[in-house]
């Protein structure tokens, strides 16, 4: 093996070792994990309307059983054109998470028109919905959706990875190219 193909295989291996320690795997790897969510309004006097949004917390203290609330350490939440954040919320924010499962964002804010709430699932996640109720108009509700986004340092190895292996692939691809013209 020449010392350039061990050189890249030791990168590639650092690379990969790199971005799999980085995997939320127990509670002891405390990290920052974040969320995107969004969803439509089903019911009410604004049908059809969407909203979205993302969350971010620290995992640290999360034990993986029972029920479990952690404070969100940033909100922004997107509807009718408005941003809100925390500093709107009629309680500080929270997720929360049933055996280590999450179940969605405990968001509300009652000081603008309409007032409404982000209310996490039950027992899952799916069950998580959104409220609102205007001054004038029917109250309705909506489906959320959440997508973990995944952590940087994780995406960076993996983009890493891939790299050296396509450079290598490619590497290996040009030197048969030029052995069968030396031939």
């Amino acid at each position: 093996m020449t010392n350039l193909n061990f050189f890249r295989l030791t990168l590639s291996l650092v690379a990969l070792s790199s971005s799999i320690a980085t995997i939320p795997i127990a509670p002891s790897l405390a990290a920052i994990v974040g969320y995107d969510f969004s969803g439509t309004i089903d019911s009410g006097s604004l049908v059809g309307e969407t909203y979205s949004g993302s969350l971010s917390f620290d995992n640290f203290s999360l034990t993986g059983f029972g029920f479990e609330e952690l404070s969100v350490a940033n909100v922004q939440f997107d509807f009718l054109g408005f941003t809100y954040t925390a500093s709107e919320a009629l309680a500080p924010p929270t997720v929360e998470f049933l055996d280590g499962s999450f179940l969605g964002l405990s968001f509300s804010v009652d000081s603008f028109d309409p007032s409404f709430s982000l209310t996490p699932g039950f027992f899952d996640v799916s069950e998580a919905f959104f409220a609102y109720s205007p001054t004038s108009g029917d109250a309705g509700f909506g489906d959320v959706q959440y997508t973990l986004v995944p952590e940087s340092s994780f995406t960076l190895g993996l983009l890493t990875l891939s790299v050296l292996t396509m450079a290598s692939s490619f590497k290996s691809k040009s030197k048969i190219k030029l052995d069968s013209v030396k031939d």
